[in-house]
């Protein structure tokens, strides 16, 4: 009898790559072909149709628009968003610190900056995060851009002054043959590096890691012989989002955010992408829905997004991103047993080989 061949198992290692900054966004996000596939998870247990009468009476609004709403009109309601200023926002710190900003087009609000305070002086107090917390939301949000090099450090000043409980990633370092993220973290089990007047060491696979996302533990502490953690944080990582697209199956990104609803309570978490603005921004906005829904609240897709690009410019950067939103809800209500069948059949039939315009 042959014997029996051992199971390998290949460690994902990240690229370490120089991080060369793009002038602007235009072409960088969601606004391409996707197809969708159907929601993989289903209660068996279930009754045909939702009983929970209290979480219907949440919903139903929401269900009843969506069921009745139009592809038109669900383009209109996005550029009715765009087209709303920012209240007496400021960019003053943006402009001074150009060379700390990954893309010129996507500005930083002055009023909600993450400002740093951890080693300043000398350090400076920038960098490219704004808070985002949202009132009765479980945990807090910081988004920002992907780490440019000169960032990196800064980066984790804010994840150590914050107490970060996670870092999600939704991005790749290289997307397309193009860097969209400084590799910030080390890329072995064990290996420690220096950012700055921080060390982070890898910890490996966090318990209970997913098949459809990785989880690492990262270990911070302030520089020093020997290495002395500090704080531990979750880094997410999530890359199966393409560029310039939306992802084929929001099934994913539900057990990502049932994670942090589960975990992170009270907690501070940070999101990024590359601009920190387009994915970051539609699961900032998917996070807040989805915590509603949990504590059978109404919801407002429309209201929440407004309230988002108010906090972190540019929030949910293209239609195609808005009208995901919606389609991520519903398979999210569909695997409750909420039906959503018309508005399916629109999403499926606007996307499935037709080309996508930005709104």
């Amino acid at each position: 009898m042959p014997p029996k061949k051992k199971s390998t198992t290949r460690r994902r290692r990240g690229n370490r790559t120089p991080t060369n900054r793009r002038r602007s966004t235009l072409d960088e996000d969601a606004n391409t072909v996707v197809s969708v596939e159907e929601a993989d998870e289903r209660s068996n247990s279930a009754p045909k149709g939702c009983t929970d009468t209290e979480l219907l009476a949440a919903v139903t609004p929401f269900v009843e628009k969506l069921e009745k709403t139009t592809l038109e009109q669900f383009k209109e309601e996005y550029a009715a968003l765009k087209a709303i200023p920012l209240s007496e926002a400021t960019f003053t710190a943006f402009e001074a610190n150009r060379p700390k900003n990954r893309y010129t087009d996507q500005f930083c609000i002055d009023q909600t900056r993450v400002k740093l305070t951890f080693n300043v002086p000398p350090d400076s107090d920038y960098i490219h995060a704004n808070h985002v917390n949202v009132e009765g939301h479980s945990y807090n949000m910081i988004c920002t851009q992907g780490p440019v090099q000169s960032s990196v450090a800064d980066f984790w000043r804010m994840v150590y002054q914050e107490k970060c409980f996670a870092i999600v990633m939704l991005c790749k370092f290289i997307e397309g043959k193009r860097p969209k993220c400084e590799p910030y973290y080390p890329d072995e089990a064990g290996k420690i590096e220096t950012y700055g007047p921080l060390m982070v060491r890898h910890g490996g696979p966090a318990p209970g890691s997913d098949r459809s996302y990785e989880k690492l533990v990262l270990d911070v502490g302030r520089v020093g012989e020997p290495f002395v953690p500090e704080h531990t944080v979750i880094l997410v990582s999530y890359d199966k989002w393409p560029d310039k697209s939306v992802p084929t199956s929001s099934m994913a990104l539900h057990r990502v955010l049932r994670f942090l609803r589960t975990q992170a309570k009270d907690k501070t978490i940070v999101v990024h992408c590359s601009a920190g603005v387009g994915r970051t921004g539609t699961f900032a906005a998917l996070s807040v829905v989805e915590s509603r829904i949990s504590e059978k609240k109404a919801f407002d897709v429309f209201e929440i997004v407004k309230n988002l690009r108010q906090k972190r410019f540019n929030s949910v950067q293209t239609e195609i991103q808005y009208l995901f939103i919606h389609k991520a809800i519903a398979d999210y209500l569909n695997a409750k047993k909420i039906r959503t069948d018309k508005f399916n059949a629109m999403y499926f039939a606007h996307t499935r080989g037709q080309p996508i315009t930005e709104g």
